[in-house]
């Protein structure tokens, strides 16, 4: 069921009061309420050179998945001008999905940071935040930071007021240019920056040590565990220490060990402060000037922390690696020569005299084993990294493989870390992920074209000469259903297309006709929408491309808005004139307007969901004069079932939805801009800039379909329990695209 044209429904509140015809030029309303509303005066938009991550790639175990973060900054006046004014010192933030600030950094001369970090596998919404004296602060979403090899913008920041840095006022304890609001260390003038790995908790290395005694062992990882957490500091000269803390969490294995970790890379002179636990798992602690490599012939450093892994469980240490001291041999460390985290922790068992590592890193100083690349003949890593979960990493138990506990491993294995990436947050078996699907348009530039997705993949149902759109679709036994409209080069026509194919033009009058909403029963093909008959918008439906007649009279505009079919019984909503409001929800069984109006004012239903048992649900909107404006609403049975969701702006119920006994909307309220959002009985979540236009639920999924307003144009996009997918950015300022409707199939 679903989707009326948005491109029918935008109201001005100038309508609203004057009581005009809101069916005759649907069209010129909405275009007026977007330029009016969202496309004021900016300037340029982010050029966005995102370098997805390729899926053809050597798997290796890794679940910290490198992202390069490459920013450039321009400085515009308060007027959109661009300035000449160097944009380096500007302040960037990531922060995840928790607001926590995973990296933060400054950009060099001509404003550019160029960064390698490394994130959780795991698919995680992240929020890119700019800060300058003197500029408005940004803050752009990433909704798949994982899904990216580089995150590439080039961004601006607009002045405050004079178009030149201002001095803010903001205190700079130390001195260093960065305020301490935004610095990390605001009592070192060496160091500005941190980059944490992990944002929270702490990595787990878990390890298998019979290493050229057999495969990897029983695959548990088990045999030894450690917890550990890395923090870079930095500061504009580059980086200026690393600091590692860690837990010997678990032992299980009968062999004895030594655990460290290893800088492959870095730069003489460096001040080195370590806290170990010594073999009789005793602290200890020493700290020295390292002026020189201390392995002959390498470049790296190797730190002890456990000593021996038999006395240290549950006991922690820590080291830090110090660049910058008292004297003036300070000596920052350029990233691309310091080894980058999560660095190489390695096991050294002293039984056998192997070391073991994560996959394909380099063996300690004088291995035994130094040739090795670290997996077993069946490609299982001695070495195991995972990411902390909500509760931390539980390993498996003794002789437990690790797929018993973790289902999910052997898929992400087999498909070369493809699919199921997250394995380490799930006890649970993978099921199958249902094929997600989205109809809408996007804009060729001068024209609208029909489409729909396919689990992200676009298929074009017009070919661009005309206006069109996709307006609702329904997945049945298979085959994708798709109702719209196109313009035929005299007049709007409603119709439908099965897999990307048309079928014959649904009948009208001989005027314009649009479909909102399509529905498939028993292999019957159930439509809903309008036909002009040459004065007023008619209300009405199509059963297998036949019309079935009006669904009210001609004395003013109707419109029919979301069909469904629930045993046998036709249910569809809309709106009529009752000869004393212009447009008044209501809704139709089986061709027969209910008794009683939904809304006694202005008002209009936008979507219908029947359960099982016939229990009738409508998301709308209704005029609330104390405001006065259009809020969003739903009926629950009837008049008598109102409920208002957001009535103190504008604000529009697209689709309604019950699941588990709890009744969802989705839709969009006005707040400074239009927000897109989703309503779970009564309680709003916001998604992004921008509004959501249907919503399915799908094994206690929520999937909203809409689009995502970037400040310069709408990107069609579909949210998955809120973490948005872009389905169509035209890369143009005002070149819009949207989904108006999304299905989901198991």
């Amino acid at each position: 069921m679903k989707k009326y044209s948005i491109l029918g429904l935008i109201l001005s509140l100038a309508m609203l009061f004057a009581g005009c015809n809101p069916g005759s030029s649907m069209l010129d309303i909405y275009n007026d309420e977007v330029i009016s509303t969202e496309q004021t005066l900016s300037m340029p938009s982010d050029e966005v050179n995102d370098l997805v991550r390729p899926t053809a790639r050597t798997f290796s175990f890794e679940t910290m998945l490198p992202v390069r973060l490459y920013i450039d900054v321009d400085f515009y006046s308060d007027l959109f001008e661009l300035l000449t004014e160097d944009a380096s010192g500007v302040v960037v933030l990531l922060k995840n999905s928790d607001d926590v600030t995973v990296f933060s950094g400054v950009t060099g001369v001509n404003g550019v940071l160029d960064q390698e970090i490394r994130v959780p596998a795991a698919p995680e919404k992240m929020k890119l935040v700019l800060h300058a004296e003197g500029y408005k602060s940004r803050s752009v979403d990433i909704p798949d930071m994982v899904g990216y090899a580089e995150v590439n913008r080039s961004m601006g920041m607009v002045s405050e007021s004079t178009g030149s840095k201002s001095v803010s006022g903001l205190s700079d304890s130390d001195g260093d240019g960065i305020p301490d609001v935004y610095d990390a260390y605001p009592d070192d003038p060496d160091s500005a920056f941190s980059y944490l790995m992990p944002a929270e908790g702490y990595l787990t290395v878990a390890y298998e040590d019979l290493f050229g005694r057999a495969q990897a062992g029983d695959a548990d990882y088990n045999d030894f565990l450690s917890h550990y957490s890395i923090e870079e500091s930095s500061g504009a000269e580059g980086i200026t220490g690393i600091s590692v803390k860690a837990e010997a969490a678990v032992k299980l294995a009968g062999y004895n060990h030594t655990f460290g970790i290893r800088i492959n890379s870095f730069v003489p002179p460096a001040d080195l402060t370590v806290n170990y636990i010594d073999k009789n798992g005793m602290p200890a602690s020493y700290t020295e000037r390292i002026d020189d490599y201390p392995n002959p012939g390498e470049t790296s450093l190797e730190v002890v922390l456990f000593e021996n892994t038999a006395e240290a469980v549950g006991k922690n240490a820590d080291f830090t690696l110090s660049f910058v001291f008292d004297d003036m041999d300070d000596n920052p460390q350029d990233p691309e020569v310091l080894s980058r985290p999560p660095y190489n922790p390695y096991l050294y068992i002293k039984n056998t005299g192997y070391d073991v590592h994560l996959i394909d890193e380099e063996p300690v100083y004088g291995s035994v084993n130094p040739d090795d690349t670290f997996r077993d003949a069946d490609g299982f890593p001695w070495g195991l990294l995972v990411p902390p979960g909500s509760d931390g990493w539980v390993h498996p138990a003794e002789g437990q493989r690790i797929e018993e506990p973790y289902p999910r491993f052997t898929r992400w294995r087999e498909s070369g870390g493809e699919l199921s990436p997250d394995w380490y947050l799930y006890n649970d078996p993978w099921v199958e992920e249902p094929a997600v699907y989205a109809a809408g348009y996007y804009s060729n530039g001068s024209r609208t074209v029909a489409a729909y997705w396919d689990d992200g993949e676009r298929i074009d149902l017009t070919d661009g000469s005309t206006n069109a759109q996709a307006t609702d679709i329904d997945v049945y036994s298979g085959d994708a259903y798709v109702t719209g409209y196109y313009n035929n080069g005299s007049k709007d026509t409603a119709a439908y297309w099965i897999n990307g194919v048309k079928q014959a033009d649904l009948p009208d009058s001989g005027y314009s006709s649009r479909a909102n909403s399509i529905f498939i029963d028993s292999g019957d093909v159930y439509i809903a929408g309008y036909y002009n008959d040459g004065v007023n918008n008619i209300a009405c439906r199509w059963k297998n491309g036949n019309l079935q007649g009006a669904l009210a009279d001609s004395t003013g505009n109707s419109e029919a808005t979301s069909v469904t079919v629930v045993n046998g019984n036709v249910y569809i909503s809309g709106y009529y004139n009752n000869g004393i409001y212009p447009y008044v929800a209501t809704y139709w069984v089986n061709g027969i307007k209910i008794s009683e109006d939904l809304y006694n004012e202005k008002s209009r239903a936008l979507d219908i969901f029947v359960t099982p048992s016939e229990d009738v649900y409508v998301s709308g909107f209704y005029f609330n004069p104390a405001v006065p404006t259009l809020g969003s609403c739903y009926w629950a049975g009837g008049a008598n079932g109102f409920t208002s969701l957001y009535g103190s702006n504008l604000s529009y119920a697209y689709a309604v939805s019950v699941d588990a006994d709890r009744v969802y909307a989705a839709g969009y309220y006005k707040d400074a801009a239009d927000i897109a959002c989703y309503w779970e009985d009564g309680s709003r979540i916001d998604l992004d800039n921008g509004r959501g236009n249907d919503l399915k639920i799908s094994n206690g999924i929520k999937y909203v379909s809409g689009y995502y307003f970037d400040g310069s144009k709408k990107i069609a996009a579909l949210w998955k329990d809120g973490l948005r997918t872009d389905l169509y950015d035209s890369g143009l300022s005002g070149i819009h695209a949207e989904a108006l409707s999304v299905d989901v199939t198991q």
